[in-house]
């Protein structure tokens, strides 16, 4: 396996196929006419045995492992590295180092699960030159963290930031300002290096995070998600004009982004009014649920496929609202005041948990994907919910569309 201008070679006194093969797996170094189709499914089934202390096949765990590190030296072969352990110890400190690099996908189906040393190298090589931008030295550097379970080279962490502050988005050649790959760097560095915890450092959205870089962040992107709500198709977004301005100077930025945001609010009501009725629809489903509820103190998970209204709730839009005497941003009257002035009250009666479930889903066709739309219910509303849980809530959703459906058919 190369890295860098690093060639790596591992082999176990005993088992060497099978402990060979493994690692090859993990971390990528297979050649590419033995590379399965999808390389993911390998690295599930070994990280799915180390995390349940299930044996791996014809190998053992104790048995002495060598990894040597060696590179180009004018005429000659330099060692630049030696690693001496065990085979599960080597397993551990990869696996330790693959869960530090979890992050939410973006739902791309040819998108990779686990990121391999490679893929992380390539995340951070300038995408506009032809020649090789990262120093050779990186990559058995960073090979090496990940074996001894040291922390990360500090290039990698300058390297990635430097990428994600000099690079524009440019979707004809797939490249992006913000990638998964580059996210994924920045958390394992924190947890790593900085020994910030899990819960600091989120894979997906914590809504009870309140401090200020993360707040400004959830922020920043739902202005992103206005903007492309009202100009579906648009090239290029505020992040690509204000990304570096909100990082750097936010009390600066974000106040010219608010008011970019409420002109991208006022097309919106212009150009879809039929969001506001079915809004006002989603609402009063709402509103009425909660007056059948007679007990005071009850835990209420509400689930909806209306991403408005869920993000009117869990983003707090009706703070603001309130605050400005029931006007918006364009100092016009908030429409349903009134639902909403019923449904307030309740928030506080009630410990009310929102949920965002997908709508109009048929779990039974073959074109429909389940495990990929289970995956983004859990990245929506957090890992707590079994499968079980989340075909229940489709069913129910759907069971609601149909008597919605029914009621308009009768009111026609």
């Amino acid at each position: 396996m190369t890295i860098g201008d690093t060639t790596v070679l591992y082999w176990a006194e005993k088992h060497d196929d099978i402990c060979t093969f493994t690692i090859s797996s993990l971390l990528g170094g297979q050649p590419l006419d033995e590379m399965p189709q999808n390389p993911d499914e390998n690295i599930n089934d070994i990280m799915s045995r180390i995390r349940t202390g299930k044996p791996i096949e014809g190998a053992d765990l104790e048995e002495p492992f060598y990894v040597l590190g060696l590179a180009p030296n004018a005429a000659r072969l330099s060692v630049r590295f030696f690693h001496r352990s065990t085979f599960g110890k080597v397993l551990d400190n990869i696996t330790a180092h693959y869960k530090r690099l979890e992050i939410a996908g973006t739902g791309n189906t040819r998108e990779r699960k686990y990121l391999t040393p490679y893929m992380l190298l390539k995340e951070i090589e300038n995408p506009y030159s032809n020649k090789d931008t990262i120093s050779p030295l990186l990559g058995g550097s960073l090979l090496r963290a990940i074996l001894d379970n040291t922390d990360y080279p500090e290039a990698l962490f300058s390297n990635a930031m430097l990428r994600t502050r000099a690079t524009q988005d440019n979707k004809d050649k797939h490249i992006h300002k913000v990638t998964r790959g580059r996210a994924a760097i920045v958390r394992a560095y924190l947890i790593k290096n900085k020994k910030r915890t899990e819960e600091e450092v989120t894979v997906t959205l914590n809504e009870k995070r309140t401090d200020t870089p993360y707040v400004l962040g959830r922020l920043f992107s739902s202005l992103e998600g206005i903007q492309q709500t009202a100009n579906p198709g648009i090239n290029t977004t505020i992040k690509d004009r204000y990304f570096n301005a909100a990082c750097a100077t936010p009390s600066i930025a974000f106040p010219t982004l608010l008011k970019i945001a409420s002109n991208h609010l006022a097309k919106i009501r212009k150009d879809r009014s039929g969001l506001a009725h079915y809004l006002e629809g989603e609402m009063t489903a709402l509103l009425e649920a909660f007056r059948a509820i007679t007990k005071e103190n009850q835990r209420i998970l509400v689930f909806s496929d209306s991403s408005y209204l869920m993000d009117c709730f869990r983003k707090k839009w009706y703070v603001k609202w309130q605050q400005n005497n029931w006007l918006n941003s364009k100092k016009e009257p908030v429409a349903n005041r009134e639902i909403w002035e019923e449904l307030l009250p309740y928030l506080g009666r009630h410990d009310i948990t929102f949920c965002r479930v997908k709508g109009h889903v048929d779990l039974d066709s073959p074109k429909t994907n389940a495990e990929k739309l289970y995956s983004t219910f859990l990245e929506w509303n957090g890992s707590q919910f079994s499968y079980d849980d989340f075909v229940h809530v489709v069913d129910m959703n759907n069971r609601a569309d149909e008597l919605a459906n029914k009621g308009i058919d009768e009111l026609r």
